[in-house]
């Protein structure tokens, strides 16, 4: 078994890994050698009760907190699920703006960084030469996600792909922010400066947006963890829920991390009540005395997922791609905490489906904030046929004059293959 850790070892050291990432994948290696695929059994934990959570509506509204932040942007996804090949960051919103440049208007006095992947970091970077205004210009193009060797599940071997070699490795999952802040210099650079806090989110959740009273609420509260979470609904039962280990500490468990025979509890809403936004802050400081005691590592709870070799040909070898979640590092802080926050903060778009609710008049792009039009907070679900929708050349092709307005609408269910305009107007459930 020690020779195929070796393996591994070789093939991350010829590819000029960073040897505190190569020592990182060994320790989740050994781990998966031995068994362990990172499962969270229900016997582990216990439910966090709703309502037993700070409120971010609840939190004093002071803005003039002395600690300074940087904003910490995931950038590393190319949209695949809406059959792109550029940086999902550069999908237009609305009103010509794209997320990233949403992310630059959001700017204020603080470093605006990108954590990229091998694929957007091109884009990203010419984004920022032709943006004078972007401030820190020396970090602002952030880093490049790791990435780990994929493991041959038959035989716990690494994956080899001679027609793809890039498939023969896999992103090593936004909870490499930690190990890539480090690796890059960037923590050291922000600490450096005098910097407290890190406001770290995904690009593409539009209501993702820097807010002062929350680092000002956990400078006051000595808080060096606190991850934004909201109250899971049906639509939420997939995602990663908020439990407690038995010892007290806040844990996050992915699906991935369930066993199969208990996923009707994992879905279970009233028992799980709240999911993870993927938008944390943490303690700058903390999180160095963390990596400095353990050596340059931070061992997050892994994830081991199994897909196929070639994620498009269900027909090559299973493998175990070795993943980890930016949240999962809730467990390591002893000061952790977590807020729940109301769903204008989390709006993500993962579908064309999201985008057409975006772009309609349901929202609206004010003071470089997308917010509802609806104080009510009523919600409009929308389903559109992937065969038309599902790609976005396709979606923009229909929806070229305009999306509709839906301020009416609950439901718009579309079969058809439907061209769409700005003066359509749909009201109550409709079905095209």
């Amino acid at each position: 078994m020690q020779n195929k850790a070796k393996l591994f070892q070789k093939k991350m050291t010829d590819n000029k890994y960073d040897e505190r990432i190569i020592n990182l994948f060994l320790k989740y290696y050994d781990k998966l050698q031995n068994g362990d695929k990172g499962i969270i059994g229900e016997e582990q934990i216990l439910p966090v009760e709703y309502g037993s959570v700070e409120k971010f509506s609840k939190i004093p509204k002071d803005v003039n907190s002395s600690a300074k932040t940087a904003v910490i942007k995931l950038n590393g996804g190319l949209g695949t699920s809406m059959g792109m090949d550029f940086p999902k960051s550069f999908v237009e919103v609305r009103e010509n703006k794209r997320f990233i440049d949403i992310a630059l208007m959001q700017q204020e006095n603080y470093p605006l960084i990108f954590m990229n992947s091998s694929a957007t970091k091109k884009m990203t970077d010419e984004f920022i030469s032709q943006n004078p205004q972007i401030k820190y210009k020396n970090i602002a193009s952030g880093f490049i996600q790791h990435s780990f060797p994929k493991v041959v599940k038959e035989t716990l071997e690494p994956a080899v792909f001679a027609q793809n070699p890039e498939y023969e490795f896999n992103p090593a999952g936004h909870g490499d922010v930690y190990m890539s802040l480090l690796t890059s210099g960037i923590l050291a650079e922000l600490l450096k400066d005098d910097f407290r806090f890190a406001f770290i989110s995904n690009i593409d959740n539009t209501g993702a947006v820097f807010d002062a009273s929350i680092a000002n609420f956990m400078e006051k509260n000595n808080i060096s963890f606190l991850m934004e979470v909201c109250r899971r609904g049906e639509m939420d039962k997939k995602g990663g829920h908020i439990a407690k280990t038995r010892d007290g500490h806040y844990v996050l468990r992915e699906r991935a991390q369930s066993n199969a025979d208990e996923i009707a509890e994992f879905e279970n809403i009233e028992k799980y009540s709240y999911f993870n936004t993927n938008s944390v802050w943490v303690d700058l400081r903390k999180l160095s005395e963390i990596l400095e005691k353990s050596g340059g590592i931070i061992e997050l709870p892994f994830i081991a997922n199994e897909k196929t070799l070639n994620p498009n040909d269900k027909n090559t070898a299973k493998v175990y791609q070795i993943e980890q979640a930016m949240g999962a590092a809730i467990s390591l802080f002893d000061e952790a905490r977590i807020l729940e926050v109301e769903k204008e903060r989390f709006f993500p778009v993962k579908t064309t489906n999201d985008l057409f609710l975006l772009r309609s008049d349901r929202f609206l792009l004010q003071n470089a904030r997308i917010k509802s039009f609806d104080e009510n907070k009523s919600q409009c679900n929308v389903v559109l046929n992937p065969k038309y929708y599902g790609n976005l050349r396709d979606f923009e092709k229909r929806l070229k004059n305009g999306a509709p307005k839906l301020k009416k609408c609950a439901e718009i269910i579309v079969n058809g293959d439907v061209y769409f305009d700005s003066n359509m107007e749909f009201e109550g459930e409709v079905k095209l």
